[in-house]
């Protein structure tokens, strides 16, 4: 099972760490015997079946039944639709509202309320205008929330599903000859979810411990220049990514992130105090309880690395993320190891 890495982890590997300036001064608090929430990591046999129903899902064709074309639209028909969304108000074309050959089940609830029940009675093979308003808590893009839109819709014809068995000889086909039957791909997917739910619940309780260790130490004070230098490194590091896509880095977290410039600074300098405490706290906890990285760790630990990023050649991922960086990793990933290994379930 590959090794869960911190966040804070995370980031070393894609930044320089320089390690915090002696000026900055914390006092330990309590970081043994912390109380965190159980999550269950046991496996439903719903989720089994939603992922075999994907398997079906995936091999399912579609027809189309002629016999429909300038009937009305019904609830539960499959559709095949071109559309394209502008705002009432202005007429602009917003991003997202444009699609061709979309297929879409009436009453699947896919699209925004009010989308599909408007289709109901349009006839197959025209073309129709409908009014949607976003909801509210539109999460989807923000800008939206709450506006009027008017969706041009080509309904270009009534679909039939042909869904098939779900038999041996589909799975083997689906996990390209990897899972011969049915019951092989059940017993993975009970190990690939379990492997997902243990990490997924490790992530969780990282989370809750750290945050109240960070809220037991007192942060008696901070070398600005460390979280200027974070906070440098990450607009560096994202400045690098919209220039690897051709943008700007206001387009970038604009189309990535749903969020202004303004408030991605924001975020940015809050990831860097936030980071740079959080150093604080297991340099400390490391010197401490003497925590340390043999050689042998190491090697262990890179081959978990590895794959996580999906490395192949040591050497490589040495050379692209630097032996300091990755030490000073697993030394953190040690130390949250330490603390979560003392921590106490609440009953």
């Amino acid at each position: 099972m590959k090794r869960f890495l911190s966040a804070f982890a995370l980031l070393c590997l894609c930044l320089t760490v320089t390690g915090c300036n002696k000026e900055s001064k914390i006092e330990l608090g309590t970081y043994k015997g912390i109380t965190y929430t159980p999550v269950s990591t046991e496996v439903q046999e719903t989720e089994i079946q939603a992922a075999l129903n994907k398997v079906i899902s995936d091999a399912t064709t579609y027809e189309t039944d002629e016999s429909r074309a300038g009937t009305e639209v019904k609830d539960g028909d499959w559709l095949l639709i071109d559309y394209s969304g502008s705002l009432k108000e202005t007429g602009e074309v917003f991003s997202g509202g444009t699609a061709r050959d979309e297929r879409l089940q009436i009453g699947s609830g896919k699209f925004i309320p009010g989308f599909e029940d408007a289709l109901i009675g349009k006839l197959v093979g025209e073309s129709t205008s409908i009014n949607i308003t976003f909801p509210e808590n539109y999460a989807v893009n923000s800008t939206l929330a709450g506006k009027e839109a008017v969706f041009v819709v080509t309904i270009k014809e009534v679909q039939i599903p042909q869904v098939p068995e779900l038999t041996d000889e589909l799975v083997s086909k689906h996990t390209d000859g990897v899972h011969k039957t049915i019951e092989s791909y059940k017993e993975y997917l009970t190990e690939y979810l379990k492997q997902d739910k243990e990490a997924a619940a490790k992530e969780s309780i990282t989370a809750e411990v750290m945050e109240k260790v960070m809220a037991n130490t007192t942060f008696e004070h901070i070398n600005e220049k460390d979280v200027d230098e974070y906070y440098d490194s990450v607009l560096s590091y994202y400045n690098t990514i919209a220039m690897h896509f051709g943008v700007t880095l206001e387009s970038y977290v604009s189309y990535y992130y749903d969020k202004t410039l303004d408030e991605f600074y924001k975020e940015v300098e809050k990831i860097a105090e936030d980071t740079i405490k959080e150093q604080l706290v297991l340099d400390a906890i490391i010197e401490k309880e003497g925590i340390s990285l043999s050689d042998e760790q190491y090697q262990e630990m890179v081959k978990d690395y590895m794959e996580q990023y999906e490395y192949t050649d040591q050497k490589e991922f040495e050379t692209d993320y630097t032996v300091e960086n990755l030490r000073q990793s697993m030394l953190y990933d040690l130390a949250i190891d330490f603390i979560l290994d003392n921590a106490v379930p609440e009953e």
